[in-house]
């Protein structure tokens, strides 16, 4: 390790937790007050509609504490005044505006306060509420157990505290999300678990023009005939709309509008010649066209990339350069995006993107590749608008595609050691009780951050499997259920602070590794961390001292 890089640590051990190292000297707690000065601001620009009797917008300034740490609710509003300000929202225009010199030193000190105020909030300056892991740290954790990242969407968001996510009034904990604790970890398991083959590395390409411009033709073909009827029915009053294919005559005209708004936009999409070689992607008013690799349903996760030949437009706004790059598990439409990458080559003189992604165990589905779409469908429709009115077709393309290519799995290490890590062999004479009892310790000790379980907890849980594994489960199944259990448990769930009834006690190496860790990369330590603590060396705030300079770190 880099000693600068310990120093570092160190130092934001001695700031971050000032009065809980063991062995150390207490520290001043910090603080984030906001200047009394600065209330002249207040009166001078903001009072006349924020005071206590008037209150606009249900904002009293008046009574507004100075310690922006006070409560939530306060640290809140502070944090709406900064944005106001930085963005211009206050004062109205139509009042008296702050002096730059003011305005500068006000959001100098705001901004300061602010930061350390988020690092009071999100660490009560030293002494952790009890708390639940929140999604991100959650994420984090069941993917340095399990190998893969949980799906989180169905638990409830964390930072409806100010944007804080790690504020332990907000993370509490219900029975529903019990119940959604529990099913994450067994599809979790499942997915992580499972032995599966080794998927065969394959090549798959995507012509852009199969995808897109083929269909479009097909459709527009059908348009143009459907569009012939409707004609043709206008043009006679003797016979019925059924007897052309038509329902009645607002079936008739509907057809009519129909081809008359996209018709124009189909024949420029034809007309231009990439689209005989590729597939032309550009906003329409309701969606983007998209690009979609064959579906992976193996489920052995692995390493892939992406290879896709494209170019843009020379005339695009550089922001509509970028393609994006999605997997949907299920629909298209319900894609999640991965990240983004910009088209360096032309229509002319395309370049070829290459984009390495990775599928955790479990996953299934396809990678969508589409044009960045940064409105929403609101704003898409109203741009296409005032381009229709321009140019009587719609917002103009920004980037064409040859092929998009899928190459994978690859992997680094096979089989994936996970299984045989959480599920080891059978030792030679153990019981069944005696397996049970092995593997559901070593699992809990890891879960619960290298912290033993307590025997009580160990004899119901192996009681579990042998019930399970006794009423006909196989000791696969037997095994996923405990081990959900464990992860359903508030030492897994829950990061703990030690205290007496009173008062806090001092952190023992091995909490301080879990709050160092968690606090920088929002995880659990990793072994090397772990070391460091087992040692006993972590607390030691003089890294450099002779034997610690080679000392390792975790990597962000």
């Amino acid at each position: 390790m880099k000693p600068f890089l310990l120093v570092t640590i160190a130092a934001m051990a001695a700031t971050i937790f000032p009065a809980r190292i063991v062995g150390q000297d207490t520290l001043p707690v910090p603080s984030a007050v906001m200047p009394e000065k600065h209330f002249t601001v207040f009166e001078k620009y903001c009072l006349d509609c924020h005071d206590a009797l008037t209150e606009k917008g249900k904002v009293n300034l008046e009574d507004l504490p100075f310690d922006i740490v006070s409560d939530i609710p306060t640290a809140e509003l502070w944090h709406k005044i900064l944005d106001s300000l930085n963005s211009g929202e206050m004062p109205p225009e139509d009042k008296d505006q702050i002096s730059n010199e003011e305005k500068t030193a006000f959001l100098q000190d705001l901004s300061v306060l602010m930061v350390t105020a988020r690092d009071i909030l999100s660490d009560s300056g030293g002494e952790i509420t009890m708390r639940r892991l929140n999604r991100r740290e959650y994420q984090n954790t069941m993917q340095d157990l399990l190998g893969l990242k949980p799906n989180v969407s169905s638990l409830p968001d964390d930072s409806g505290t100010g944007g804080f996510d790690t504020v332990g009034a907000n993370l509490f904990f219900s029975s529903d999300q019990f119940a959604q604790y529990g099913e994450i970890a067994s599809g979790a398991l499942n997915a992580a678990l499972k032995v599966r083959e080794k998927p065969k590395k394959t090549i798959h390409r995507i012509e852009g023009e199969e995808i897109v411009t083929q269909p479009l033709k097909l459709l527009t073909e059908q348009a143009l005939a459907r569009n012939k009827l409707a004609l043709a029915y206008l043009a006679q009053d003797d016979k019925p709309p059924t007897d052309f294919g038509f329902r009645d005559n607002a079936h008739v005209n509907k057809q009519a509008n129909r081809f008359k708004a996209s018709h124009r936009e189909s024949m420029d999409y034809l007309n231009r010649p990439e689209s005989e070689t590729g597939a032309i992607l550009h906003h329409k008013k309701n969606r983007t066209p998209s690009i979609a690799t064959p579906k992976i349903t193996h489920g052995a996760g692995g390493k892939y990339i992406l290879r896709v030949r494209a170019g843009h437009y020379p005339d695009s706004p550089e922001r509509e350069k970028y393609l994006s790059y999605d997997f949907a598990s299920g629909t298209l439409n319900a894609s999640v995006n991965i990240g983004e990458v910009k088209v360096p080559g032309t229509v002319d003189d395309p370049s070829i993107v290459e984009i390495p992604v990775q599928l955790d165990p479990g996953a299934t589905g396809a990678f969508v590749i589409r044009q960045r779409d940064y409105q929403d469908k609101a704003s898409r429709r109203d741009i296409n608008k005032l381009w229709q009115k321009k140019n009587g077709i719609g917002q103009p393309p920004s980037i064409w595609i040859d092929y998009v290519e899928l190459e994978g799995p690859f992997y680094d290490v096979w089989p994936n050691p996970v299984p045989n890590e959480l599920l080891p062999a059978e030792l030679a004479n153990e019981t069944e009780e005696d397996y049970a009892r092995r593997i559901i310790t070593k699992f809990a000790t890891r879960a619960f951050r290298e912290k033993a379980p307590e025997p009580e907890l160990v004899g119901k849980l192996v009681s579990r499997y042998l019930s399970k594994s006794g009423g006909g489960d196989t000791s696969f199944e037997a095994a996923i259920d405990v081990y959900s259990l464990i992860l359903t448990t508030p030492s897994f769930l829950y990061l703990r602070e030690p205290r007496t009834e009173d008062a806090p006690v001092p952190l023992s190496d091995r909490e301080l590794a879990i709050r160092l860790s968690y606090f920088l990369w929002s995880s659990p330590p990793d072994e090397e961390l772990y070391a460091l603590a087992r040692n006993g060396t972590l607390s030691d705030l003089d890294p450099l001292k002779p034997g610690r300079t080679d000392a390792p770190v975790k990597n962000p």
